[in-house]
């Protein structure tokens, strides 16, 4: 994260399009480096200020907030068609996926050997039960909305852990105890993201940035 007197930046950069799951940790010391960042995001910015627009006006539309030359919409008791729409697909979309009657069985976990049937078993419910810690499917309701209004979306997914402290002893000692070991699904808000467009994929960009 970098935070300068105008603008507060995380950066997160890879070394190599094949070591995905490697971390790379960059200390940014100069005012050269400061700036270079800087003018990366303001230049994306720049570049795709008519799409930004769109994006905030959609987004306006799809939360019915009114524009200024119609106040009279203030008083319109009609649901926008860009809100009913958003939300009628994202709501088929997530049943296709997470209801009990369907046979797409995004999160099974299915073996031919049957050797490995508990392996499989097992994987299913530590899935499970990681969805459930980080509130997997709230957070993906929203993230198919953003994708469907947008045609585009962006999600971090972290590997997370939380230690709670429990007192123990008569000295008022404390012990560590892990309270959250999983990954997290963190969608990001398109408008606050810039990358580097001249990758023709955003998964293949030299340089990624989201604005705090």
């Amino acid at each position: 994260t970098l935070a300068t007197a105008k603008s507060i930046i995380s950066i997160n950069l890879e070394t190599s399009q094949k070591q995905r799951y490697g971390v790379t940790i960059m200390i940014i010391q100069t005012d050269k480096d400061t700036r270079e960042i800087i003018d990366k995001v303001k230049g994306f910015e720049n570049d795709n200020s008519t799409k930004l627009e769109n994006y905030l006006t959609w987004y306006n539309q799809y939360r019915c907030i009114p524009v200024k030359q119609r106040k009279e919409i203030h008083s319109n008791t009609a649901i926008p068609e860009m809100l009913s729409e958003v939300e009628a697909l994202a709501t088929a979309v997530y049943e296709m996926i997470f209801s009990d009657n369907t046979d797409a069985e995004f999160f099974s976990a299915i073996t031919s050997d049957p050797d490995n049937a508990d392996l499989a078993r097992n994987s299913e419910a530590v899935i499970a039960s990681q969805m459930e810690m980080n509130d997997f499917k709230k957070k993906f309701l929203s993230f198919l909305r953003m994708l469907i209004l947008n045609g585009t979306g962006i999600t971090e997914i972290p590997w997370i852990i939380r230690n709670r402290y429990l007192r123990s002893g008569e000295k008022g000692g404390v012990t560590p105890m892990i309270s959250f070991d999983s990954w997290d699904y963190r969608p990001i808000n398109i408008m606050r993201f810039s990358y580097d467009d001249s990758a023709l994929d955003i998964e293949d960009a030299g340089w990624v940035a989201t604005s705090l």
